[in-house]
């Protein structure tokens, strides 16, 4: 038994020795050109397989260099023009099945108003509490006009009705002089008598540096905040009011000041005035407008830093919560555009990819202006009515540059 076993094993090892003999024979006499014919099929294989002349319209990954069929669904392969055949062109042929299987959205290049945003990030200094006041006449007088409408924000000191009385030229004027001349205990006793008409202490404080006086008393706005009311002018009688008539609502809801900071070189077209809206990190989808009020620009060489001011209902806002906000920092309003999730950035260039005739599309290198939040400004690379890939363009933009790699290997 023992003797058959071994003799079983020997004829195996036997036979494997001359099988591996005849096949090293067999390489060794066709070895003459065949490592550059193997290198040729690659590129050859690889090629056909990056651009293929037959595509399966369901499943776009099934693709073949002669007629034939899906394996997956059974459909017959869609012959299509290869692009190989414009050695000039530099698309790539994307099938219709294709863009549909890739969710590929397009959006058309217009004319249209883009204002740039930056973001600041920064933290909560102070919240105020919501105000409201109704402002009334505290003389008689003849009514001269309104300079507010209700639904305007106004700042501290804006102007808001305008009355004539009789007594308070001469009054300001004397208090001017008894400014001018250190004359302090008179100047004081007219100061008292001309915050009793509902002059502000924003008016005095005018006048004693050197702002030019004005003839008729001007009731201003004591806080900022939303004019929500106003006396109808055309309802007075003779144009004369009273004391005691109602003239103007303010209301200031809660105020949130907030110190913000951003690279200059972003911000540097930030204002005082500019808009913006506000999101803080605990209450995430949530945003408030508000405006800058102050900014000062290369604080520290590098960065600004923006006062920004929001309204908030109180208690929302807490001193300390961390938030962030897009400011208005310019724009335009007539400028050829493209929304902004068209644009692919790169380390050296930014571009889009187009869509041209005959499911073609193709990477075009863009030179951007104005950037917002929703549009970017187009200032070359693209004309009115171009279409631009808006969803899916970054796989687009992949295959683009395979195509281009395996044409250069094929040369």
């Amino acid at each position: 038994m023992k003797k058959n076993i071994f003799k079983i094993l020997i004829s195996s090892f036997v036979v494997a020795v001359m099988s591996f003999i005849v096949i090293g024979c067999d390489i060794i006499s066709n070895n003459n050109g065949a490592d550059s014919a193997i290198e040729e099929t690659a590129v050859e294989h690889a090629t056909l397989h990056v651009d293929p002349n037959y595509v399966c319209p369901m499943h776009s990954q099934i693709t073949d260099t002669k007629q034939s069929s899906c394996p997956i669904c059974g459909m017959d392969l869609e012959l299509r023009e290869s692009s190989q055949q414009d050695d000039n062109s530099d698309g790539v042929f994307v099938s219709a099945a294709m863009v549909n299987n890739l969710g590929v959205r397009l959006e058309h290049v217009e004319l249209g108003p883009v204002s740039e945003e930056v973001y600041a990030s920064g933290f909560v200094e102070k919240v105020s509490d919501a105000r409201e006041e109704n402002i009334s006449s505290k003389v008689s007088g003849r009514f001269l006009g309104v300079s507010v409408q209700s639904g305007d924000w106004v700042e501290e000191g804006d102007v808001l009705v305008t009355i004539e009385v009789a007594s308070y030229y001469k009054l300001v004027t004397e208090y001017v002089d008894a400014m001018e001349n250190s004359q302090i205990s008179k100047a004081l006793k007219l100061r008292e008598k001309l915050l009793a008409m509902g002059v502000g202490d924003e008016v005095l404080a005018g006048y004693d540096q050197d702002r030019p006086l004005s003839k008729n008393l001007e009731i201003v706005a004591p806080f900022s905040g939303e004019v929500t009311w106003v006396i109808d002018s055309e309802k007075i009688e003779s144009e004369n009011i009273v004391v005691g008539t109602r003239l103007v609502q303010v209301t200031a809801p809660s105020l949130a000041e907030v110190d913000l900071r951003s690279y200059s070189r972003i911000a540097r077209g930030v204002k005082v005035g500019h808009a913006g809206t506000l999101s803080v990190a605990h209450m995430p989808g949530r945003t408030w407008p508000g405006r800058v009020v102050e900014v000062v620009h290369n604080r520290a060489g590098f960065y600004s830093a923006l006062r920004f001011h929001v309204l908030v209902p109180y208690g929302l806002l807490e001193p300390g919560a961390f938030g962030g906000a897009y400011v208005n920092a310019g724009g335009a309003e007539k400028v050829l555009r493209v929304p902004t999730s068209a644009i692919i950035y790169d380390e050296n260039s930014t571009r889009v990819i187009r869509s041209t005739l005959d499911d073609y599309f193709e990477a075009v290198d863009v030179t951007l202006g104005f950037e917002g939040h929703k549009w970017v400004a187009i200032k070359s690379g693209l004309q009115q009515g171009d279409h631009v890939v808006t969803r899916g363009q970054f796989l687009i933009d992949s295959e683009a540059t395979l195509q281009a790699g395996f044409k250069r290997l094929s040369k």
